[in-house]
């Protein structure tokens, strides 16, 4: 039976895979399991999201980038070196291990353990860029690993039939605390919210480029949209392009999104990829009508089309900006889906995800 479980991420900074080691982190502890949380940040930062006080958290301070791939080469060998120093140390009944390169490390560090390793993808593997080393070392690493985690078929189908063999489809768990979502008083004008990692894989120029298509038609209309990233200063001037700036505002990381997201009247995913969105379970969860971007496996998964969501092609402003008019204008509309929306949360439950995880872990260490 598995009572020590070593969770290992590269930081927990705000992110969907964050979110959720954090949730499932929380989780095993609640089910009475030892568990220990290495993250590779030096942990002058807090974790973002809250962690339970029973999980031992632990900071390696070996994150950083790298000058020249000789540099990273070398950084990477001291990695893998401490990680098995603390895998030796800490000796736990099973290691689970988030997001690709982290996962390859992880693999590697655990060589010659005889531990079971379960290493899961949080994103699209076929879009997701590492480079073409790191695309190689995970498909010679990966065949070493226990069990193989991911969020959809279609990221299961991205392997090799030998790593497919090992690989489970387990989707992320969504988690509203009992006042998180706050009153149902909505925001004085309509207001359609969005939030995520401002990067060019989650799309926000494609909305805000599709809220300018139709903000002369829904004039007393406005967009929320919650997150930070590399793309700021980017989404900002365009808003200004677009002549926005008294419509749209960006409101930064929010570490409890539930309220706000309580008071908008409808949420927009216009994602370019995804894996299995954690801002779109959190949004329907709360009850929001959403519309999201289609071509992901993982978000057909949760929106059934004009059940309880509305789905567009990715990459088409107009198709985008079409949906949105079509639930800003129909307030009918907009609870019906609404109605369906929250069933994610049993579809979806920490309880139910949960469970998933202690069979695999069960099942990877039974097969070791």
């Amino acid at each position: 039976m598995v009572k020590h479980i070593l969770l290992i991420i590269s930081s927990l900074s705000p992110g969907g895979a964050e979110r959720v080691m954090t949730i499932l982190a929380n989780y095993f502890v609640s089910r009475s399991k030892e568990v220990t949380l290495i993250s590779f940040d030096d942990g002058s930062i807090p974790p973002f999201y809250h962690l339970s006080a029973g999980v031992k958290h632990l900071s390696l301070g070996i994150l950083g980038y790298s000058s020249n791939r000789w540099v990273g080469f070398w950084k990477n060998i001291q990695r893998i070196r401490i990680l098995r120093k603390q895998i030796k140390r800490l000796s736990p009944d099973i290691i689970i291990s988030f997001i690709d390169l982290t996962n390859v490390l992880v693999i590697l560090a655990a060589l010659g353990s005889a531990l079971p390793v379960i290493v899961a993808e949080h994103s699209d593997p076929a879009m997701t860029s590492i480079g073409p080393f790191w695309r190689k070392l995970r498909l010679l690493a990966y065949p070493r690993a226990s069990r193989i985690v991911v969020l959809n078929k279609k990221a299961k189908g991205y392997f090799a039939d030998r790593i497919q063999k090992k690989t489970r489809i387990i989707p992320n768990p969504v988690f509203i605390g009992p006042d998180a979502c706050g009153s149902d008083e909505p925001f004085q004008t309509p207001t359609i919210v969005a939030m995520g990692r401002f990067s060019e894989e989650k799309g926000f120029d494609l909305l805000l480029k599709a809220f300018g298509l139709i903000k002369d038609q829904y004039p007393n209309w406005n967009l929320i949209i919650l997150g930070d990233g590399p793309l700021r200063n980017e989404l900002e001037s365009l808003t200004t392009r677009l002549q926005l700036d008294q419509r749209v505002q960006f409101s930064g990381l929010v570490k409890q999104p539930h309220p706000l997201l309580r008071k908008a009247a409808l949420f927009v995913l216009p994602s370019r990829f995804e894996g299995l969105p954690m801002a779109l379970l959190e949004a329907m969860a709360c009850g929001l009508p959403a519309i999201s971007t289609e071509d992901h496996s993982g978000v057909r998964e949760i929106i059934e089309e004009g059940v309880n969501g509305l789905l567009v092609p990715p990459e088409d402003v107009k198709a985008l900006a079409a949906a949105m008019a079509r639930l800003m204008g129909n307030e009918v509309e907009r609870k019906r889906l609404a109605a369906r929306a929250g069933e994610v949360l049993n579809q979806f439950s920490v309880k139910r995800i949960g469970r998933q995880w202690e069979v695999l872990m069960e099942e990877a260490g039974n097969g070791r």
